[in-house]
């Protein structure tokens, strides 16, 4: 178990998502980085579907009331395993770097500070995963709907969360760890990806329907992310050109990555947590590959758009499963050598 003592806004549990559903009106929700969330339940034993606390800019701090192994990916937060003075004993603290797996003892902490740089959320896995109950089929908090997660919300202070139960090669390491003081991490990291400045995107399913004047305008600029972008949308802020006149739709199917372009001519890029039916037209889409990007668009930031073939969409999704193929290979060997 563990006890959120500071909690960031919109910090929450999440997995990989609910899938099949969006017919229902339930949006996929899940983690923003799905990619960054797999890999750190790779470096701590876990399945990659396994739920993650995804902390948005921090501060957040949390205390372990068990021993376990945990892992950081995505954004690499300045982050720390604090131990109190006890007894009187002096306080220590380490570092705990992002992209390796490292044991935190009962009564430690493991605290996350703002990154200095560019890069807004991070991925915390602990071993046996986070622990709430399952609703239609995901642990991840759609925090729109209110269900999900804890209580259909952000994580608040004082909060105790259940961790799962450990896999037998845990609860070797698990052993390690209460026998040896001078088991802290593994010797093996992985580092996460490197979000871009630019975002391959197709042409949106109603572009004809906008001018080329708008349509240079869109992909020829550098757009400035909003302070009021979240899970639901990141709205971006730019030269608005020529669309006075944007028609008005009937709402249809809208997706993750749909990039709509309201009458006031400032983009909304849609995300995980992105409504199921939308009026706006579509002037472009993220391509599959790039979405695990938007978790790490901070406010303030810019971002333009690359726009590229369905044949390139598909040559770079490839690719990145194949990447990802290779992460669950190097894992393995790793752990056939016990190195865990």
């Amino acid at each position: 178990m563990i006890e959120i003592l500071r909690s960031a806004p919109l910090t929450s549990v999440q997995d990989q998502g609910r899938s099949g559903l969006r017919h229902l009106g339930v949006c996929n929700a899940g983690a923003l980085d799905s990619l960054a969330a797999k890999q750190a339940n790779l470096l701590v034993g876990n399945d990659p579907e396994d739920a993650v606390l995804e902390v948005t800019l921090g501060p957040f701090e949390i205390q372990f009331l068990v021993s376990r192994l945990a892992a950081i990916c995505g954004t690499d937060f300045d982050a720390s395993i604090d131990t109190p003075a006890v007894r009187g004993a002096t306080a220590k603290s380490r570092a705990l770097i992002p992209g390796f797996a490292q044991a935190i003892r009962a009564g430690e902490r493991l605290r996350l500070m703002p990154p200095a740089s560019g890069g807004g959320r991070a991925y915390i896995a602990i071993a046996g995963g986070i622990n709430v109950p399952k609703v239609l089929g995901s642990r991840s908090t759609d925090l729109n709907a209110g269900f999900g997660g804890v209580a259909g919300r952000s994580l608040q202070r004082s909060e105790k969360i259940s961790l799962g139960p450990l896999t037998p090669v845990q609860e070797l390491f698990q052993d390690s760890i209460e026998r040896d003081e001078s088991v802290r991490r593994t010797t093996s990291g992985l580092r996460s990806l490197r979000p871009r400045p630019q975002l391959r995107a197709l042409e949106g399913i109603d572009s004809a329907l906008f001018d080329a004047k708008v349509l240079d305008n869109f992909w020829h600029q550098d757009w400035r992310v909003d302070a009021r972008s979240n899970r639901m949308g990141i709205r971006l802020q730019g030269r608005a050109y020529g669309t006075e006149s944007t028609p008005s739709l009937l709402s249809s199917g809208a997706l993750p990555g749909d990039i709509q372009l309201p009458g006031d001519g400032q983009p909304i890029v849609l995300a995980s947590d992105a409504q199921t039916t939308g009026g706006y037209p579509r002037i472009a889409h993220i391509i599959q590959a790039d979405l695990w990007q938007l978790a790490h668009l901070r406010p303030n930031s810019t971002i333009s758009f690359e726009r590229v073939t369905l044949e390139a969409a598909h040559a770079a999704n490839a690719k990145m499963a194949t990447y990802w193929e290779r992460v669950v290979l190097w894992r393995n060997l790793v752990q056939a050598r016990h190195d865990y």
